[in-house]
């Protein structure tokens, strides 16, 4: 075999080409070497795309780049589908000039635009598979900058820009360039994993929003191969604007997402990452609640609540306190509570995630006063409060009973339980604020008992209402001077009874047969009981 003379001027470039012929006119193309002495052309070239499997590319360009990424030549070729979501092309053996190679991924976006995600690689074998991943993408303006402006050879700049990659993310990427793109761990456990990167480039919103924030993304870590606090705190303002309290009969979800990246097992809050994206403190996941503190944050000053179910079987996790929780107090899984804000009513039950506001009168007093409006002896006739006006439960009918609003003009001819209760809240409030109270509504003597206003004896007027179901008993004065006891365990009349045994001298075997003298008048004992007698 003769080998021609102008070849041997090839062997002192970088990249050596070798070729003889077999025949004095025919040369026949053997490979060129890269500056190892490695043989990386002719190739066979194949790739696969393992970016997220919603994102399916219409191309991929390729471009052949020198030493120092200056592009040369380019050809395209269509990727085909593969199992789960990930795509694939192969080309046949080619010479390329240079081993550098750059693919130009082509997605679809919205409005018959497209999206251009860009990656390095270098052929290193003449049998050579590029796997093709968002993480090559963010790091493709570093590489240049390394190669172009600090002078770094291409391994070096791309070892280097992984390396700042995994720095600034927080995370070890597990070498992206041979890995499938990963969404749940090996258990199947989903996570954030490989769509860290979409969530700091916000791909939940849209595809504009993802490639406006890819572009910078690329633009601002080629520099200097740091992320900026601002992209952090935006991609973590996201998450928590996208992902909304979700829940239903069986499971809680107090943090899941209904949002694009729903597809990718993307539905919880990840700890990890907004430790990283706000800078809170890493003990933060240990605890009930945080505020996020950082100025670049549309959420600055807000909190970072954790949700805990006391049902067996439902799932916990964090969520944002929403705007309205921050004014009138944490919704919890297990709270129940009706909370009154601005003249409207909001109502936290066990089991629902967030306050809900209420309009329903019913609902609001039922909820508020913990009864159910019916003809009984402790909701018909109550009168409660709601927005600075009365409500009085009041019933038609045993089956048609609910609240009504009380006119500030109330008359009633009628003097009953209800008309009395009405009329004594309007003139001195609702008796739920004045218990025990004793008032005079006209010649109608009152207290505040259960609740309600009631009608009452001078009896209960002056001393309370006799209703004992202690173990002691009850003892009062009326003005007169008289002394009346309430008996022990289910008293409820007043039974007149002497000073002494008010005042706690009783009459036993000690002062049986005995006189006693208390406040002027003298006292008998006899029987085990006091009696009043004259000075005689």
């Amino acid at each position: 075999m003769n080998c021609q003379k102008s070849i041997a001027a090839l062997l002192l470039a970088m990249f050596g080409l070798m070729a003889c012929s077999s025949t004095d006119s025919e040369e026949e193309f053997l490979y060129r070497t890269d500056e190892f002495g490695n043989r990386y052309s002719p190739a066979l070239l194949s790739g696969v795309v393992e970016y997220m499997p919603t994102m399916k590319p219409e191309s991929v360009r390729i471009v052949v780049a020198d030493a120092s990424l200056n592009p040369k030549d380019s050809f395209e070729v269509s990727p085909e589908s593969r199992e789960r979501g990930s795509f694939a092309f192969s080309i046949p053996e080619q010479d390329y000039e240079y081993p550098y190679l750059k693919f130009v991924l082509v997605f679809p976006s919205e409005k018959k635009s497209k999206m251009e995600f860009s990656q390095y690689a270098r052929l290193r074998s003449q049998d050579y598979n590029v796997n093709l991943q968002f993480y090559g993408a963010l790091i493709s303006g570093r590489i240049e900058t390394l190669v172009q402006k600090e002078k770094f050879s291409f391994d070096e700049a791309e070892t280097k820009a992984y390396e700042e990659l995994e720095k600034e993310l927080g995370v070890s990427l597990d070498g992206p360039k041979y890995n499938p793109f990963r969404d749940r761990n090996y258990w199947g456990d989903p996570g954030l994993y490989d769509m860290l990167p979409y969530v700091v480039c916000r791909h939940e919103i849209s595809d504009s929003a993802f490639y406006s924030d890819y572009k910078e993304f690329r633009e601002s870590f080629a520099k200097k191969g740091t992320i900026s606090e601002s992209i952090k705190a935006r991609a973590a303002d996201a998450w928590l604007s996208t992902f909304k309290l979700q829940s239903d009969s069986t499971q809680l979800y107090p943090f899941e997402s209904k949002t694009r990246d729903t597809s990718s097992c993307l539905r919880f809050i990840d700890t990890t990452f907004f430790e990283w994206a706000y800078g809170l403190d890493a003990s933060w996941a240990n605890r009930d609640s945080v505020q996020i503190k950082n100025k670049s944050s549309e959420y600055n000053g807000r909190m970072l609540i954790y949700e805990k179910a006391n049902i067996t079987g439902t799932r916990e996790g964090w969520r944002l306190r929403t705007l309205l929780e921050d004014t009138i107090g944490t919704c919890s899984y297990s709270r129940f509570e009706l909370m009154e804000w601005n003249a409207s009513a909001y109502y936290c039950g066990v089991a629902k995630l967030g306050w809900e506001k209420l309009d329903d009168i019913d609902t609001i007093m039922n909820l508020k006063y913990y009864l159910t409006c019916r003809r009984d002896r402790d909701s018909y006739g109550f009168v409660g409060s709601f927005n600075d006006s009365l409500y009085v439960c009041s019933c038609k009918s045993d089956e048609a009973c609910g609240w009504s609003k009380v006119k500030e003009d109330y008359e009633t001819t009628e003097i009953d339980s209800l008309s009395v209760n009405v009329m004594a809240s309007i003139r001195f409030g609702v008796c739920r604020d004045h218990y025990n109270e004793k008032q005079m509504l006209d010649s109608i003597m009152l207290r505040c008992d259960g609740n309600k206003w009631r009608m009452v004896d001078s009896l209960s007027y002056y001393m309370g209402i006799c209703d004992n179901n202690s173990n002691i008993t009850d003892y009062a004065k009326m003005p007169n001077g008289d002394y009346y006891k309430c008996r022990t365990f289910g008293g409820k009349e007043w039974e007149r009874c002497t000073p002494l045994e008010a005042n706690g001298v009783p009459c036993n075997s000690d002062n049986r047969n005995t006189y006693k003298e208390y406040e002027g008048r003298n006292y008998y004992c006899s029987n085990e009981k006091w009696t009043e007698v004259t000075e005689e």
